[in-house]
């Protein structure tokens, strides 16, 4: 039982290491009252309807999508200002902007993806589903991709900000794109 100051706005999110998926609470320090009652969570605060379990991470780097471009023969500065490749470069360095695949133990799998993939949509359209699908390693129809990704940018997708794309895995363990949004 904890009694004394509560911090309000908890937020329930978890944190991977090496080892485990630990639980995280965070909350906004500035607001802060003096009560004297108990904090509970329980087990449907971090299993709700929306809540998915976690499989795997897989983290890309800003520097493996420049790669990927340019094995594709694509040249970065056609795509990005040079003070936007140091600028996502640094994010690397920061261990900001990241971007990762999170498979879920349902099967179905998130990738968010950084401002500069983000930036590569928006430039290259559906040609960036090659230099995603190859940082991502395989397993997403490609096609589905391309089609999901040449929509976004007839939404005129905004260059500057993270996005997500969710997938759902078909029998043959094929991933396909089911929706997406900013981060």
């Amino acid at each position: 039982m904890y009694k004394g100051k509560v911090l309000k706005n908890l937020v329930v999110g978890t944190m991977v290491t090496s080892f485990s998926v630990v639980p995280m609470l965070y909350a906004n320090a500035s607001e802060v009252d003096d009560v004297s009652e108990s904090i509970t969570i329980s087990d449907e605060d971090v299993t709700g309807e929306n809540f998915k379990e976690i499989e795997s991470i897989k983290v890309f780097t800003n520097q493996q999508l420049f790669d990927a471009l340019e094995a594709e023969g694509y040249k970065l500065t056609d795509i990005f200002t040079q003070e936007e490749i140091e600028y996502y470069k640094a994010q690397d360095k920061l261990r900001a902007g990241k971007t990762q695949w999170v498979g879920h133990k349902d099967g179905s799998a998130t990738l968010y993806l950084s401002s500069a993939y983000t930036k590569t949509i928006k430039v290259l359209g559906s040609a960036a589903a090659g230099a995603i699908g190859a940082v991502a390693g395989g397993g997403i129809a490609s096609g589905a991709l391309a089609g999901l990704l040449g929509g976004m940018v007839a939404e005129n997708i905004d260059g500057s900000k993270g996005i997500y794309i969710e997938f759902s895995q078909d029998p043959n363990h094929i991933f396909y794109p089911s929706g997406w949004g900013y981060q």
